[in-house]
């Protein structure tokens, strides 16, 4: 049997739920059946007049094949249980029945079936196919919009079950501009969640290859960047945060100590290393029991912020501390030295300054850097 005569029988049988039990010689039987029925148009005068006048008609609307997708009435028989739609139908209304919500898209897999096809093998479904079928994004009959959408463009369709994403202070340029398909498949399924056209990581790469090869080129990698990927410290649409960070993390190179500041960092790593003055475990950095990161960053006028030293993706230096630190023009050196119980540094922000662990080093005084 040809394939579309296939396809035309398989619709009654699937909206019949009837297709996993037929072989393929009760298929041909309800061919035969099928032939009686007539192509049917429900494009009258009194009924339906505008199905057919959209910028863009579905193919079986513009032949008048409305049986191609609908059940005839007229052979009741082939879709048992259906008899009590008829009576809910005008009484001169033609001899057809309506889909059956949960058989829309088997309808529209059995012509469109290589998303048939990939929706089967994909891990990832979108949730409007699962809940309400393809009319969820498409109008079956007809639109003014390519693909049939049921609004001017994919941003707008996507809004009518999606929050909107660009009302914050820094939106990403692809929800701004209205292109949610530079990173999303639109429509139907992808192996890839949450239905993004390729990994995280290398979707993100695919636009910041800066980003990529400071992560190439570098020997230490921040290790949330490992583990989750961007979204671990981004907002993929957007945020009121700087550089679209998922929490606040001052952009300064000086700020007034505020614990706020630092919601990001202490998402993970622990405050005490800058809430506590004196410590004996909650950092590494410290000259004897003072606390050299509470001395650099908790302080009400000019502390210096995380980025200050450390680099926020990736470094050569150990615990991602800068080579060098951005000031206006300028690449401050740090010139840092591990030892193994301390270090110390040489930048162009301090005299030269050392510290130990076990055995402090002495200074006349900490007050100032």
């Amino acid at each position: 049997m040809p394939r579309v005569q296939l396809k035309f029988v398989g619709i009654v049988a699937i909206l019949a739920g009837t297709l996993p039990a037929l072989s393929l010689a009760q298929m041909e039987q309800l061919q035969i059946q099928l032939k009686r029925i007539p192509q049917a148009s429900c494009l009258t005068s009194k009924c339906h007049t505008d199905i057919d006048k959209a910028r863009v008609v579905h193919g079986p609307v513009q032949a008048k094949g409305c049986t191609v997708c609908h059940i005839p009435a007229s052979e009741p028989d082939l879709v048992k249980g259906k008899k009590e739609v008829l009576a809910k139908l005008p009484k001169d209304h033609p001899p057809l029945f309506k889909i059956d919500k949960l058989h829309i898209e088997s309808t529209c897999f059995l012509c469109h079936d290589d998303f048939g096809d990939s929706l089967k093998k994909a891990t990832g479904v979108h949730s409007a196919i699962k809940k309400k079928g393809c009319p969820s994004c498409h109008n079956p009959h007809g639109s003014n919009y390519k693909f049939f959408l049921s609004a001017a463009n994919f941003t707008e369709v996507c809004r009518k079950c999606h929050e909107k994403k660009e009302d914050v202070k820094n939106p990403h340029k692809p929800v701004a501009d209205g292109t949610c398909n530079l990173c999303h498949v639109i429509s139907h399924s992808s192996n890839y969640r949450p239905l993004l056209i390729n990994s995280q990581r290398q979707l993100c790469f695919s636009c910041h290859e800066d980003t990529k090869a400071e992560l190439d080129r570098f020997k230490y990698v921040h290790k949330p960047v490992i583990d989750r990927g961007c979204t671990v410290c981004h907002e993929p649409h957007g945020s009121n945060y700087f550089r679209m960070l998922i929490k606040e993390y001052t952009p300064e190179f000086y700020a007034p100590f505020d614990i706020l500041n630092y919601d990001l960092c202490f998402s993970c790593h622990r405050a005490d290393k800058v809430l506590d003055k004196e410590t004996e475990n909650s950092t590494d950095f410290r000259n004897g029991k003072t606390n050299l990161h509470y001395l650099h960053v908790n302080t009400p006028e000019r502390g210096r912020t995380c980025r200050t030293c450390h680099a926020t993706h990736a470094s050569n230096e150990p615990r991602h501390l800068r080579k060098a630190v951005p000031y206006g023009g300028w690449e401050i050196p740090i010139q840092f030295e591990k030892t193994e119980t301390g270090g110390g540094c040489a930048p162009g922000c301090h005299n030269p300054r050392g510290y130990d662990r076990i055995n402090p080093v002495v200074y006349k005084s900490d007050k100032h850097l």
